[in-house]
């Protein structure tokens, strides 16, 4: 146990936000913190971790705990690369190697700082810095470019990511992550699964990826209604027996309150009776010391979603052949060829920048450069939900901005219909330039859930979202009898609603039946064969290598062997003289050759493994 609170209470105003919650931190635990938006798991996060003081209640936290936040607004230095900006994570050790350049080992007068130097560098592993760096670079998705780049022209999710390996490399033994998932790609999200798997301290997570939760997490805790519920398992596990422990509450809650009706009608019929009046006593003892009959509280603050459904299209709704799509005049992709049939539930899915919303937008008809043909069946009538949607008029409230697309209803249903989606009275009057992604992303399927159509078009649509509106979403799609194309990185989702599932980038086009799981492995086995589908024709999967294409893939096999080889006995080599050094601690030209054989030898490694990863992507 490195951190324990007990009875936590915490207000904000006169709101009860935490109910004397309680809960341990293991060295090792793997805590993923879920509840509305709202309910109190930020507050949760920053009591526990020393930045905010509970009203009530305990808090111990180990002396030896070393804390790391994810910001949500990372800050970096000025005039820093991305490569630069690393580094600073390891300042002591570097200043450590720039001073050990200016001791002398062979004078009496160094002989004690040197040691001191050399025994923190090799205890800090000094000499592999810039393996460590490019190792998580790597992983978080960062090109030999986008290493050299100004941190101050990265993207939000680019620094997000930067944030994010910063802290994979530091000291903390206790990680708090705040939506780590977001604005990562389905490698990226899979190589941060792996590494948080293996990090050898605790994390602790707030974040709506359900499928994160599963891969990462073996605690789920629950804020709900200000009290603290802890599930062992990831979230699948902790779906099932939230559902298992309240259909069972619910039944002795019937139970009890049949039990207790039972008594009422019986002392009403015989407490006047003189032969059972007696009885009838005795009966309203045991009612009066029984405990009132509590329902299980549900969560009610929910959106309810329903699309309606017109009439039929004909059978076939999509059919796209060869498409190429452009933008400014770059290829993003090719060979894009699909027939979707009425009915059938499509996603897509790539890589960030792949061009998936770029697809999305040309098969809405806004996108106009593409070649290829893609052609809508007759009597597909679509329904549109953008990602990021932006309003012509911002300064329109949330009540006009649905009612000018629904005129004939009245106040009364318009004002229904947001209630449904969790837009108070005071909500409608605002202006839709000053509504959150989530409210933004809330008023977008309001509108669309009241638009009759046979075809669902969405981009994106579980964005911004809590997880139990996800789910309330998931079950009308799922009920939704037209047909889906979903453009989503959302793994949950892509396991609970597509028949089918198109892969997009820039080497390959390809159509898999399936869910995420079915198809995911054969995703990547595609990408490590480097066999690019340049076209995907409906009837065949065949896929055509020229003798060239052979020659330059076999090539390309015999380098990455030769690097591993290499690799392998350079590491061998390291290994002995960190060996001889430690060995050998008063023999200081023995240690000064070592040393300097050991950069060399770790700077050809750095080397070697920047040749290895290009070969191997």
């Amino acid at each position: 146990m490195i951190i324990n609170f007990n009875d936590i209470t915490k207000y904000y105003g006169s709101e009860l936000v935490l109910d004397k919650v309680s809960g341990t931190v293991a060295k090792n635990s793997r805590i993923g913190i879920i509840g509305a938006n709202g309910a109190g798991k930020t507050t949760l996060v920053k009591i526990i971790s020393g930045f905010e003081r509970a009203d009530s209640g305990q808090l111990y936290i180990n002396p030896d705990v070393v804390f790391c936040h994810l910001e949500q607004t990372p800050v970096f230095k000025d005039g820093y690369t991305v490569e630069q900006e690393m580094k600073t994570v390891f300042q002591r050790e570097l200043d450590a190697l720039e001073k050990l350049k200016n001791i002398k080992p062979d004078c009496d007068a160094s002989k004690s700082e040197y040691d001191s130097l050399m025994k923190f560098i090799n205890a800090r592993d000094a000499y592999n810095i810039d393996v460590k760096i490019n190792y998580v670079l790597n992983g978080m998705g960062f090109s030999q470019r986008q290493k050299q780049q100004m941190t101050s022209t990265l993207s939000g999710g680019e620094k997000t990511r930067l944030a994010i390996a910063k802290l994979l490399l530091s000291d903390a033994n206790v990680m708090i992550l705040d939506e780590p998932t977001n604005h990562l790609d389905f490698k990226t999200c899979t190589w941060l699964e792996n590494y948080l798997q293996s990090y050898p301290g605790a994390v602790i997570c707030v974040t709506h990826d359900r499928y994160f939760l599963d891969r990462v997490c073996s605690e789920i805790w629950e804020i709900e209604f200000g009290h603290l519920t802890k599930y062992q398992g990831g979230y699948s596990n902790y779906k099932e027996t939230k559902d298992k422990n309240l259909k069972q509450a619910q039944k002795i809650y019937r139970q009890q309150l049949e039990y207790q009706n039972k008594l009422q009608d019986y002392i009403a019929k015989n407490l006047v009776r003189a032969s059972t009046s007696k009885m009838a006593k005795s009966r309203q003892k045991e009612l009066d010391r029984m405990e009132e009959a509590k329902k299980p509280q549900i969560y009610s603050k929910q959106i309810h979603i329903k699309f309606l459904f017109n009439k039929k299209s004909w059978f076939d709704v999509l059919k796209c052949s060869d498409v190429s799509v452009f933008a400014s005049g770059k290829r993003l992709f090719s060979g894009f060829t699909i027939d979707l049939k009425a009915g059938e539930k499509l996603a897509v899915i790539g890589d960030n920048g792949a061009g998936k919303t770029t697809l999305f937008k040309t098969l809405s008809g806004v996108h106009k450069e593409y070649t290829g043909r893609i052609n809508w069946g007759k009597e597909v009538s679509i329904g549109i939900y953008e990602q990021n949607h932006t309003y012509p008029h911002p300064d329109k409230t949330v009540k006009d901005e649905f009612w000018d697309q629904y005129p004939q209803l009245t106040d009364n249903e318009v004002r229904s219909v947001l209630a449904a989606f969790l837009f108070s009275a005071d909500d409608i009057e605002k202006k839709v330039a000053n509504l959150s992604g989530g409210e933004s992303a809330r008023l977008q399927l309001a509108i669309l859930s009241k638009k009759n159509c046979n075809t669902l078009l969405l981009d994106e649509p579980t964005n911004h979202l809590d997880i139990m509106s996800k789910e309330y979403l998931e079950a009308a799609l799922s009920e939704f009898c037209g047909t889906e194309l979903i453009i989503s990185h959302d793994r949950y989702l892509l396991n609970t609603i597509p028949d089918k599932i198109v892969y997009i980038s820039e080497s390959f086009v390809k159509v898999f039946d399936g869910k995420y799981d079915d198809v995911i492995q054969h995703i990547q086995q595609l990408e490590t064969e480097d066999k690019p589908v340049k076209k995907e024709q409906s009837n065949t999967n065949q896929t055509y290598k020229s003798k060239q294409d052979r020659a330059a893939a076999a090539q390309k096999r015999s380098r990455l062997y030769n690097c591993e080889k290499q690799i392998a006995q350079l590491e061998n080599q390291i290994k002995e003289l960190e060996e001889i050094i430690s060995k050998n601690p008063d023999n200081y030209q023995l240690l000064s050759e070592a040393c300097d054989k050991l950069e060399e030898n770790k700077h050809q490694l750095d080397s070697l493994t920047e040749l290895w990863l290009s070969l191997s992507e």
